[in-house]
């Protein structure tokens, strides 16, 4: 995307990624102090500058993964290495988590999902699954 013509926004959205502190990035793209947090939280919910930063940061993630030569498959086979090492090891929080991982990875279930107005847990999506494979009692 390209940048901004304003260039207070532009500037703002490129101190954003400096700490992620909108209120600071505010400041520092030249606007007052007074109502920072305010004026930060209304400049950041337009739709140009909500985009310039998604763009700014997947750039800047896409360029760190690159550098680093971090790739999902790397992650997600660090990720299997792991798991087999807390299966051998017994340590179950650690399972637990590493499949949470893998299994959000490939979006086997949504993170937070809205059943009839109220938002899921992960664990009570997990303890469905077990019941799931529980045989029926007849």
């Amino acid at each position: 995307m390209a940048a901004l013509s304003n260039p207070r926004w532009e500037r703002f959205c490129q101190e954003l990624l400096v700490d992620d502190n909108q209120s600071q990035a505010y400041i520092r793209a030249g606007y007052s102090r007074l109502g920072a947090a305010r004026g930060a939280r209304r400049l950041i919910v337009r739709p140009e500058v909500a985009a310039r930063v998604a763009g700014l940061r997947t750039a800047r993630n896409d360029r760190i993964a690159e550098t680093a030569g971090v790739t999902q498959g790397w992650i997600v086979a660090r990720l299997l290495d792991l798991h087999e090492r807390t299966l051998d090891a017994e340590s179950w929080p650690q399972v637990r988590l590493t499949l949470g991982m893998l299994g959000k990875h490939i979006s086997m279930w949504p993170t937070r999902p809205a059943a009839a107005g109220k938002a899921v847990t992960l664990g009570e999506l997990i303890a469905k699954a077990y019941k799931a494979d529980e045989p029926d009692p007849e």
